[in-house]
């Protein structure tokens, strides 16, 4: 069967789900603004051409009629929208409830895939134009099939699109557990250490955790902090960190590969997720930290919540409390049983919710409740 994404080929969440779907056989294609590589997967640069006699319109007629030739040309059985994006597909062939997304002749059926922040936006993440917000919303409405990732998400997704909340299938980002299989037991050891793994961009709330930090290493003296991940605000939190007077134990990494997370997971001992945006709707960072048997602090908002439970794989705290960071913290380094408690639990929960082959077999499900012939291919 033959899959085309539209989605940044560079992302870590795009790249898992076509490598999965090609490893169950599909044929993926993706149109995507970066051209970053995925083994086995056709990458087709996603931009507009320039003012021609083959593109004679304008720059967003000359962007859709790419697009629709790019859908053409390939014929996909499903085309499947990851990250919600004025794409040019409206007025195209569909069969959504909402109406036609391709207009004319039938064409392939359309699944949407919210993340976030392409329906949730708050004063950390910029809002759409008019013009994006009613193309968006012409895609929902439209569209064969709308998945989200929390149950949270599906909601604002509804309200956004001014669709139905049970016209949409709550599948998360899952994480593939075998690969947090092996790890060596980090009790009975002074060298206690906080990681945080995200980009350092404002939503993630990096800085209270920085804030929180001298008062934790007063209390732990042989405590340090684990940065991976860069961003925006990479110098700008260095700055502060002097200014701290903590900067000698932050150990600041960069980022990394995404196969290196289960490696530098296995180095902490509390897990610091103080983001403060209603845009994390899910916190897919937590359930990597829970299936390394790690526990969580982190900060109580609606989606993150669906990811890890306070009491269950962590410590949840209001956002931008650096006083409550470092309390909930402190507790954590302090009570080596609450870790494992916490950790043990946490890794349970991921191992039974958040296994992502199961994740790819609900999105086949969707796929074949839409798509006639990814039914009949998988009958």
């Amino acid at each position: 069967m033959r899959l085309l994404m539209l989605a940044e080929a560079r992302t870590v969440h795009a790249r898992r789900w076509a490598t999965a779907l090609l490893r169950r056989g599909w044929q993926v294609a993706m149109l995507s603004v970066s051209t970053a590589e995925i083994p086995g997967v056709q990458i087709i640069p996603l931009g507009t051409p320039a003012f021609g006699p083959r593109y004679p319109r304008r720059w967003w007629g000359r962007y859709a009629q790419y697009v629709r030739s790019v859908i053409r040309r390939l014929s996909p059985d499903l085309v499947h929208i990851h990250f919600l994006t004025d794409y040019p597909v409206a007025g195209f062939p569909g069969h959504g409830p909402g109406g036609s997304l391709w207009g004319g002749d039938a064409g392939p059926p359309v699944v949407i895939s919210t993340w976030g922040a392409d329906v949730v936006q708050d004063e950390w993440v910029p809002g759409d134009t008019p013009g994006q917000r009613a193309r968006k919303i012409q895609l929902l409405q439209a569209a064969d099939a709308v998945t989200a990732t929390t149950s949270f998400l599906a909601d604002c997704t509804a309200e956004y699109g001014g669709i139905g909340r049970e016209a949409i299938t709550v599948i998360p980002f899952g994480v593939d557990v075998s690969r947090y299989t092996a790890g060596t037991p980090r009790f009975g050891r002074e060298d206690l250490t906080v990681g945080f793994i995200k980009h350092l961009e404002p939503k993630y709330g990096f800085e209270y955790l920085l804030r929180a930090l001298p008062g934790v290493f007063t209390r732990f003296p042989g405590a340090r902090l684990v940065v991976v991940g860069a961003g925006s605000r990479q110098e700008q939190m260095r700055r502060l960190a002097g200014e701290l007077g903590v900067a000698a134990r932050v150990d600041w990494r960069g980022a990394v590969e995404h196969p290196q997370v289960p490696a530098a997971l296995a180095e902490m001992d509390v897990y610091a997720m103080p983001s403060v945006s209603l845009s994390e709707t899910f916190g897919v960072s937590a359930v990597e930290a829970q299936a390394a048997g790690v526990p969580v602090v982190f900060t109580d908002l609606p989606g993150v919540r669906e990811a890890v439970t306070d009491g269950v794989g962590g410590l949840a705290v209001p956002p931008q409390d650096p006083a409550a960071l470092e309390q909930a913290i402190c507790r954590l380094l302090a009570d080596e049983s609450l870790r494992r408690r916490l950790g043990d639990q946490g890794r349970r929960v991921v191992f039974e919710r958040f296994d992502f082959e199961r994740n790819v077999d609900q999105m086949e499900a969707v796929y074949r409740q839409v798509s006639p012939a990814v039914a009949c291919a998988a009958s």
